[in-house]
């Protein structure tokens, strides 16, 4: 079989009987690819330390028709990310990255645009606000798999929030996948009020990706966020619970 060449991210590893290693990675190319690599585990393997988690590299593969592992035969290091591993709440904003790609990405359905703003992502989290940088991500992330939440009308009825009292509260229901009406009963499990400067921001952040916000606006932002994550996603996110905005 033919061998391909693509640009990858490690987003996991296990280890495979004494010297392999089966690696979970996200490909510009091909979208997500479960690969194994022989002689993986040795010290001196042909793939040195471009495996660790989270590193860019440049790979060649040999792709199976199956739905068995493909064959990786070559992975080089392209860019390791060192700022992201020195500062933790940085560390644990890309893990959680990795883990919404793992969850969400498909083989044979690649994202370039998605990938190329990925690295723009890693690479400000070691420079730029943690929570800012996290925030436009997941909302682009959203957005590329098809759940972004809808914001500037009621999920249920359709009608148009605009015209709403700005005393009033928002009702938010991450079940529903939206805001809701004050005419729309809505159930209490996955709801809460969100203040109408919050759900401005919210707004803006999605029609607008590089506006900058307030921290304490992204930090809440980000909590509603990850409670809708595990609710669209019908399974916990673990590294939510290491990143925490309220830490």
């Amino acid at each position: 079989m033919p061998m391909e060449k693509a640009t990858a991210l490690v987003l996991r590893t296990t280890d495979f009987r004494e010297t392999s290693r089966v690696v979970i990675l996200w490909t510009r190319e091909f979208g997500k690819v479960h690969a194994l690599a022989k002689g993986g585990r040795r010290l001196r393997s042909q793939f040195e330390f471009a495996l660790d988690l989270l590193n860019l590299c440049d790979i060649v593969l040999i792709r199976k028709t199956s739905e068995g592992l493909d064959l990786l035969t070559e992975a080089r290091l392209r860019e390791r990310f060192q700022g992201i591993r020195q500062h933790l709440d940085a560390f644990y904003a890309a893990c959680l990255i990795a883990e919404i790609l793992d969850t969400c990405g498909q083989r044979d359905d690649p994202h370039p645009h998605w990938f190329d703003s990925t690295m723009v992502a890693l690479r400000q989290l070691q420079e730029q606000s943690i929570v800012q940088t996290l925030l436009r991500w997941e909302i682009n992330a959203l957005r590329e798999i098809g759940l972004q939440p809808m914001l500037d009308r009621c999920v249920l009825c359709k009608k148009p929030l605009e015209d709403m009292p700005a005393s009033q509260p928002i009702t938010w229901n991450a079940l529903a996948g939206g805001v809701v009406c004050s005419l729309c009963p809505t159930p209490s499990r996955g709801r809460r009020q969100l203040s109408q400067e919050l759900w401005r921001c919210w707004r803006l952040s999605t029609q607008q990706q590089d506006l900058p916000l307030p921290e304490s606006s992204c930090q809440q932002l980000l909590d509603v966020l990850h409670e809708y994550w595990m609710h669209q996603l019908a399974k916990p996110l673990r590294l939510i619970t290491y990143f925490s905005p309220h830490r």
